[in-house]
């Protein structure tokens, strides 16, 4: 067992500091590899060959070494337009057969689980529901760059149970408060949002900016027929607090901001902190 076994779960300083030569050498070579892909941008067969010399070169490494190499190869094989050959037995210790459960999680603070940006999975392939694998759990959860899933795909999968997904900061689907909750309500919430969901057409819009910038301006140039605003007096129309509207874009059936316009004076600053929100677009 190589040293950083024992340090695995230790900061990167503690691994740093107690890490020997040889771990440095081998940790040194991964990282080296995943620039490689990331640069040289090889076909799906060159990178994978690549991979797999690493991975053969890497067999007396410890098995944080192994974890990290068969978790780069997973999201690579998983990030290409369709399904490489053998990907079931490609995918190697990122998919458990006794617990029929597929792992590429990132954990950002454990060597094992971290690989580089450009080589992180953005998008699961919807050919993932194709595969000759009786997925009963997949886990993609601690992926920062994890933006979209195949829902219709995923919700057709029937012997899956549960989508673990939480932390996945760039993920809109689903909502970080159903992904907190564990993988069984994620699948549960996606398979309600297909069979029962509509689409909502009122989102938030939050203008801010410093005191006359500008901003009431703009939202009266906005909602108008001419795009133009109307003059608006020092002393009469400085925004108090925070005002709100409601507004309908032309040629927009059925679409509505519900607007917030933030004063901009320092006095307002502690309390629009308050109504800040994720789910909202923003106009600075």
């Amino acid at each position: 067992m190589c040293c950083i076994c024992f340090y695995n779960h230790e900061s990167e300083e503690q691994r740093t500091k107690y890490m020997c030569q040889h771990c440095k050498a081998r940790r040194r070579f991964i990282v080296d590899l995943e620039r490689d892909l990331s640069s040289s941008r090889p076909d799906a067969s060159a990178a994978i060959h690549k991979i797999d010399e690493a991975s053969r070169h890497a067999n007396s490494a410890g098995q944080p070494f192994k974890t990290r190499l068969g978790l780069v190869k997973a999201h690579y094989l998983l990030g290409q337009p369709q399904p490489p050959p053998d990907i079931s037995s490609s995918l190697g210790s990122c998919y458990d057969s006794e617990t029929q459960t597929l792992d590429i999680s990132l954990q950002t603070d454990s060597m094992e689980r971290y690989i580089a940006r450009d080589l992180r999975l953005k998008s699961l392939p919807a050919w993932i529901a194709k595969l000759d694998l009786p997925l009963k759990v997949i886990d993609v959860s601690g992926n920062p760059s994890l933006s979209g899933l195949p829902v219709n795909e995923l919700c057709g999968m029937r012997a899956l149970k549960e989508f673990k997904c939480e932390s996945c900061v760039t993920l809109s689907l689903p909502p970080p408060e159903v992904a907190d909750q564990g993988g069984k309500a994620v699948l549960t919430y996606l398979r309600r949002v297909r069979e029962e969901g509509k689409e909502n057409k009122r989102m938030s819009l939050i203008l801010i900016g410093n005191g006359e910038a500008g901003k009431t301006s703009v939202l009266q140039a906005l909602k108008s027929e001419d795009g133009r605003a109307n003059t608006i007096h020092v002393d009469e129309g400085r925004t108090i607090g925070i005002d709100l509207h409601a507004w309908e874009p032309q040629g927009e059936e059925g679409l509505t901001f519900d607007v917030m316009d933030f004063g901009g004076q320092a006095v307002y600053g502690k309390s629009n902190q308050y109504f800040i929100v994720r789910r909202a677009l923003y106009l600075l």
